[in-house]
């Protein structure tokens, strides 16, 4: 039998990062949109759901990568970032439902938090691989 190299594993571990990543992108964020849309969103409230997410999440990066060269470790910031981000789920399904008449403005804010996750995970997880 033929010993794993760790080489091996780590390929292994950032094949399934991509997938899960395509899912990720393919089946929720590329539809957040339309799901405003669905909840009667203006076009105003559809132009800032699309550049308000990056632009304040961008900052998390700069964050990131300051905490990053003070502390040393990559892993958990990146483990925050990624669990900020999977957690932001939550509000973006079900607060426009609990509260229908803030929807649209829940679904915004929520959607700034799943990218401030997303940004800040990203120079931490970029210098790892």
């Amino acid at each position: 039998m033929t010993p794993v190299r760790p080489t091996d594993k780590s390929l292994q571990h950032s094949s399934r990062d991509a997938a899960a990543y395509a899912v990720m992108m393919g089946t929720g964020e590329t539809y957040l949109s339309a799901y405003a849309l669905f909840l009667n969103a203006t076009p105003p409230q559809i132009g800032l759901l699309a550049s308000l997410p990056p632009l304040i999440g961008s900052f998390a990066q700069i964050l990131s990568a300051w905490l990053g060269r003070l502390t040393g470790l990559r892993k958990p910031l990146i483990v925050a970032g990624a669990a900020t981000q999977a957690l932001a789920w939550l509000p973006i399904a079900l607060l426009p439902l609990a509260v229908p008449a803030l929807a649209v403005p829940c679904l915004i804010v929520s959607t700034v938090v799943y990218q401030c996750g997303a940004h800040f995970a990203t120079p931490q997880w970029a210098s790892l691989m």
